[in-house]
């Protein structure tokens, strides 16, 4: 298996990480913002940022797509105009409520790890924790937090295998809107990378 950037891809190969990436946060994101999954794959083609993003390469098919934040910069840049021409005003106040629950990232070694998906015939053979021990191994961050939901029992097994630890919980506001729209109880999870020194 072989990790790259998503901007290293060829035509074929980005269709397919954008494929796993509608696939895979469609039930947490997109049912609750749009029905058509074609309209989320025209949105995340323009709006991720593919300096910030890593793609799975499994025998050159893409498998699985990771994405990275830090203070300042995420790894979908929302584009109000294109969100609202595929999406309509509300698709697009849902997109807004759903992604104000990001981690705020206060110093410049802290990272999120943002939209992990793996394609479903590669799920459970260590795809999304090879994406997660890239960045990782090759970020220059020290302390890295993601988001997850209770109900997703398989992800939560994943980060804390990985060393993550459950860390503040989100306002109420936060889990009520997630309530609402059918997402789940989000929560975050943090892991703090050792310290080297020479």
């Amino acid at each position: 298996m072989k990790i790259v950037k998503l901007s290293e891809l060829n035509e074929a190969q980005l269709d397919q990480a954008l494929t796993v990436f509608v696939e895979g946060l469609y039930r947490y994101m997109g049912a609750s913002i749009t029905k058509d999954k074609s309209k989320l794959h025209i949105l995340f083609k323009h709006m991720l940022d593919p300096a910030q993003v890593v793609v799975a390469l499994q025998e050159d098919r893409a498998v699985g797509i990771c994405g990275w934040g830090k203070r300042g910069s995420r790894a979908a840049k929302a584009c109000r105009k294109l969100l609202v021409q595929q999406l309509g005003l509300y698709g697009y106040g849902v997109y807004l409520g759903l992604n104000v629950s990001q981690p705020n990232l206060k110093g410049d070694d802290e990272a999120a790890i943002e939209y992990l998906a793996v394609c479903e015939s590669m799920r459970g053979q260590g795809v999304g924790g090879k994406l997660i021990n890239h960045l990782c191994d090759t970020l220059p961050y020290r302390s890295y937090t993601l988001e997850t939901t209770e109900e997703n029992a398989s992800a939560v097994r994943l980060y804390s295998k990985l060393g993550f630890v459950r860390s503040k919980n989100h306002s109420l506001l936060v889990r009520v809107a997630a309530r609402v729209f059918g997402v789940g109880t989000p929560i975050f999870m943090h892991l703090e990378l050792p310290c080297i020194t020479h």
